[in-house]
């Protein structure tokens, strides 16, 4: 968006749950070949998209790194967090 900082935010994404639909009614051309080819089969997780963008000003040229430590960040996220040793 003009004004404000490039952003790349990385989408999983999971199996659809109608993509083991096609099992259930016997689809066998949707599970082998119409799901697979036109990515139907996929399902992006939106759950934890969610971003901010900040804004452009002619003061600033280069955008901020902002770190949180664990007591700032959501509960949502604390859930997804794996412990690294």
């Amino acid at each position: 968006m003009d004004g404000y900082y490039k952003r790349v935010v990385p989408i999983e994404f999971k199996i659809d749950g109608w993509y083991y639909g096609n099992i259930a009614f016997g689809n066998l051309i949707g599970i082998l070949i119409v799901d697979p080819v036109t990515g139907a089969m996929w399902k992006p997780d939106t759950e934890l998209i969610n971003e901010t963008l900040s804004q452009m000003t002619s003061s600033t040229n280069q955008p901020s790194l902002k770190i949180l430590s664990y007591n700032d960040i959501p509960q949502s996220w604390k859930d997804k967090l794996i412990k690294v040793k």
